[in-house]
């Protein structure tokens, strides 16, 4: 098995979005004081798809993570425990 230019692509959106989320959630109590504190409208909804984007991409990230480790574990011999 080799490893294709889709895999590379996969690879390194998986890395973005780890990355991302990181960064996102270790701003979260920053941006939960700034939507207490902030009467604007449009930074309070920035915020808020920030966090909307957020979830989309630990989600897919999950997902990925959960594929990669299945496909794994169906590839060894003996412990095909989910397929």
């Amino acid at each position: 098995m080799f490893i294709s230019f889709g895999d590379i692509i996969r690879i390194v959106l998986f890395a973005l979005g780890v990355s991302w989320c990181c960064k996102v959630i270790g701003r979260w109590r920053k941006d939960m004081e700034e939507l207490r504190e902030v009467e604007e409208t449009a930074r309070k909804a920035g915020i808020i798809i920030v966090w909307a984007v957020t979830v989309v991409i630990a989600i897919a990230v999950v997902w990925f993570a959960f594929t990669v480790i299945a496909r794994i574990i169906s590839g060894l011999p003996g412990l095909k425990i989910f397929f």
